[in-house]
Formats: structure tokens, C-alpha cells, sequence
């Protein structure tokens, strides 16, 4: 079996916490991404998305480090067997404010 990676990093100009909620809290997640989300947190929980489309999405979530990774197994829609990997970090020095950029 063939496996593809892509592997991106961005630095986004906000708290940690911040980025933290607009992935993992449903309302967050519908400011910028789907229609309409849902959130089970935690190891073991799961992530619901859904598009005006009516392309929807539910991810198991497979790793939750609160602040700093979330990783989710897409099991249904177009994104099922596809793992999204969000790893966050402060980019120390930016700006002079620790904590201040991250990198996803």
C-alpha cells in the first residue's frame, strides 16, 4: 500500500488557546471552516463537520493534547482514511512576545 504525506507549516499571529479553540470547539470551527460542526473532545471522541453542499465528515479523534496536538482519523465522507495532524508550538522571538506566533 502506497502512503502520501503533506506537511505544512504556517505562523499565525494569536495565543495559543485561540488557535486551540477555533480546531477544537464547534462554534469556533463554524466561524472559519464548515456550516455546521460538532465535538465530542478527547482521546476516543470525534469531530462532525457538514457543507451547505451537503458534503459532511466525521473524523475519530486519536490524539488530544489540550493545547499543543489534536489528530483526527477521518472514518466517513470524503476525508475517511485521511489523518490531519495539528501540532502546536510558540514560535519563541517573533515579534518579542513568546507565545505570541504559532506554527500548525
Amino acid at each position: 500500500m502506497t502512503t502520501r504525506s503533506v506537511t505544512r507549516s504556517i505562523e499565525i499571529a494569536a495565543p495559543i488557546d485561540a488557535v486551540w479553540r477555533a480546531l477544537t470547539d464547534a462554534a469556533e470551527l463554524t466561524r472559519w471552516f464548515p456550516l455546521d460542526a460538532k465535538v465530542r473532545p478527547g482521546e476516543g471522541g470525534s469531530i462532525s463537520m457538514s457543507w451547505a453542499d451537503g458534503d459532511t465528515s466525521e473524523g475519530r479523534i486519536e490524539i488530544w493534547e489540550s493545547g499543543k496536538r489534536l489528530q483526527y482519523l477521518g472514518i466517513e465522507g470524503p476525508w475517511g482514511g485521511i489523518v490531519t495532524d495539528y501540532q502546536l508550538e510558540s514560535a519563541q522571538g517573533k515579534n518579542g512576545a513568546a507565545g505570541s506566533d504559532l506554527r500548525i
